[in-house]
């Protein structure tokens, strides 16, 4: 095979695409019948397909955080979804790229990467509107927090189209592997018994779409693409449903694409040596010819492109920190080809030749294998660790941004300091404690369905099991808190602040209970510590309304509610309540605007037409009263003897 060796001008186009929560082992190209991805099976045909591709984490944002860096977690910082966010301090693909002159966009499929995640950094564009039903109500629905691959590829292929000049980098990211498993027609019917693979197989339809534009377009042929995927998923394998939970094969092996603009490579498989996702942006910027920031940590795989690298490193990392949200011990790993060496309380070592399913723990037979893994395991912290990450990633979440990772199955708390690597020396190991992160799984998803009811009794179970554990006492509260039992709720609050005094949701909750329990003078109080902590605390806010307006105090209460709208331009109560306040006060036609939208964010609210109706009536606007009027008493049949 003859092979162009040249370098790619530095205006090639470039596409990055991720799809989230896919297995290697169910993509066409990789073997696996049961499936069609002809879009993906033809970029392998295109391009180089890497067989032993390992993640550095299973979870969705530090995954792509190691995707887009270049480094490692160590390095970066961020462990886990919940509770960190990528520091600017950090310099991304997307940075590099625009400074070369590449117009940029991202196009994501889920909350899990919103931008105040920290990966929207260098990109011009960043598209992570989720076009779900938007309110401020308890539950959340999982069309609010993500999109389907159709509506992700149509918004890049705008993008795309109204581009005048190249080159341009875009990245589009696919969540719809990721459970639930809901293909759409006719992918639900044709892979009713395997909805996952309706789910990869629909994923590979809509990215043919963006592919043949591309070709019409004229640039597919000098468009470096890059597919590849930030975790796989586990059915069932080490008793693990999903991913994120343990490092075994199932999660961490996922497939790498890369179709190069350069001639000569198509239909290679590099097959015998093991990347990692950490090594993609070296090698980007390597078929790109574009310098190399002195912070990226993986290797460009150039050699491997053209089949001429013979000393690729053996070993690969990955981590999970996910079981530190629950107070237990993270787990760490070295992969070798051959051999896998997993780091916890009860270490484990795998021969992945003659166990490929890591079905026999080795660690006592082959000490000395297993020691040496491990050595090479403490090398890297050393080696690539960065000592202020996990400071300058932390973030911590309001309880609603805590709740729309819930809905997309992570859970944390509310309260996340990064602090993930702080574990105590005798963290439980995460295999002893199966069934309770299993529990606290289905409790969490009931808390973000609003079933409240349903969640409290698993959660008063987790909390007899694991008293310490601040998420499952934080869940509990919140189910006592959204069943107006206000007493428990407090309690529950109140115990987390004994334990963690700096926890800024907890403090809140129970200022909360105490409002409801009328202990107006310590509600106050706590509120006010609240907002001196953080200004920008939109709840607190809420409450020193509700607060104001229960004490008679209009003006203070108006300025609380348009504080709230300041922080959340959406939030139904604090547009229910100003509007009532300014009506209330005869400020009828400023009122109108916030009811039209509460009704727009929640239609069923009674209440809300209602209040619009009167509104209406005192502005002599009697046919759009009667209307709204008609509509209120649709819904809520005591607005029905105001009709008459």
């Amino acid at each position: 095979m003859n092979v162009t060796v040249a370098m790619a001008t530095p205006r090639s186009n470039l596409l990055l695409v991720t799809i989230d929560t896919l297995r290697a082992d169910h993509v066409g190209c990789y073997g696996y019948k049961p499936i069609q991805t002809p879009n993906m099976d033809r970029l392998a045909s295109d391009g180089v397909r890497f067989q032993n591709v390992v993640s550095q984490v299973p979870l969705t944002l530090p995954s792509h955080c190691t995707i887009m860096t270049g480094a490692y977690p160590v390095f970066h910082g961020v462990r886990d979804n919940v509770g960190y966010r990528l520091s600017q301090s950090k310099i991304t693909l997307a940075t590099i790229l625009r400074n070369q002159g590449y117009r940029t966009a991202a196009f994501v499929g889920a909350y899990v990467l919103n931008a105040k995640f920290g990966l929207s950094q260098g990109f011009d564009h960043y598209d992570d509107k989720i076009e779900g039903p938007s309110h401020s109500g308890p539950a959340v629905n999982l069309n609010q927090v993500e999109r389907p691959a159709g509506e992700v590829i149509s918004r890049a292929l705008a993008w795309l189209n109204a581009q005048t000049r190249t080159p341009f980098f875009i990245w589009i990211h696919l969540y719809d592997p990721h459970d639930p498993y809901q293909p759409p027609a006719p992918f639900g019917e044709q892979y009713k018994a395997r909805p996952y693979d309706g789910e990869i197989a629909y994923a590979d339809r809509e990215l043919g779409r963006f592919l043949e534009s591309l070709r019409k377009a004229g640039h597919y042929d000098n468009t470096l693409v890059v597919l590849t995927s930030d975790h796989g998923e586990s059915f069932g394998e080490h008793k693990e449903w999903t991913h994120g939970y343990f490092i075994y094969d199932t999660t961490i092996l996922v497939p790498l694409i890369i179709k190069p603009v350069q001639k000569g490579m198509a239909g290679r498989v590099v097959a015998d040596e093991q990347v990692s996702l950490v090594d993609v942006v070296p090698t980007i910027l390597q078929l790109l010819d574009t310098p190399r920031p002195v912070d990226l940590q993986g290797r460009g795989m150039l050699g491997l492109l053209l089949g001429k690298q013979r000393d690729w490193p053996k070993l690969a990392y990955c981590e999970t920190f996910y079981p530190a949200q629950f107070g237990w011990s993270p787990l760490m790993a070295v992969r070798r080809a051959d051999a896998k060496f997993i780091q916890a309380p009860r270490s484990e070592l795998y021969d992945l030749g003659d166990d490929p399913g890591e079905q026999i723990d080795l660690v006592q037979r082959r000490s000395y294998l297993a020691n040496a893994l491990k050595a090479r395991l403490s090398q890297f912290e050393t080696t690539y660790g960065d000592r202020n990450a996990a400071r300058t990633a932390s973030l911590q979440l309001r309880a609603r941004e805590l709740e729309n990772l819930v809905a997309l199955g992570y859970v944390g708390t509310a309260g996340g300091t990064g602090s993930g690597t702080r574990v105590s020396p005798g963290a439980a190991d995460p295999k002893d404690k199966l069934a309770v992160f299993e529990m606290i799984s289905a409790g969490s998803q009931d808390v973000a369905a609003g079933r409240y009811a349903q969640a409290l009794p698993v959660l008063q179970k987790v909390v007899q099991i694991e008293p310490g554990m601040i998420l499952a006492r934080s869940m509990l509260g919140r189910c006592y808190f959204e069943l107006q039992q206000s007493e428990p709720a407090r309690k529950a609050f109140q115990e987390i602040l004994e334990q963690q005094p700096q926890n800024l949701d907890a403090e809140f909750h129970v200022a909360a209970c105490d409002f409801r329990l009328k202990n107006w003078a310590a509600a106050e109080a706590g509120l006010k510590r609240v907002l001196e902590r953080d200004a920008n605390f939109a709840s607190a806010y809420l409450y020193l309304g509700f607060l104001y307006q229960a004490r008679g105090n209009t003006s203070s209460a108006l300025a609380a509610f348009q504080r709230v709208l300041e922080l959340e331009p959406e939030n139904e109560d604090a547009h229910a309540k100003t509007g009532f306040l300014l009506a209330s006060s005869g400020r009828v036609k400023e009122a109108v605007p916030h009811f039209q939208k509460v009704i727009l964010l929640n239609p069923a609210d009674g209440e809300a037409h209602f209040n619009l109706a009167v509104a209406y009536s005192k502005l002599n606007l009697e046919d759009l009263a009667r209307q709204e009027l008609a509509e209120a008493c649709r819904l809520d049949k005591k607005y029905c003897r105001q009709a008459h």
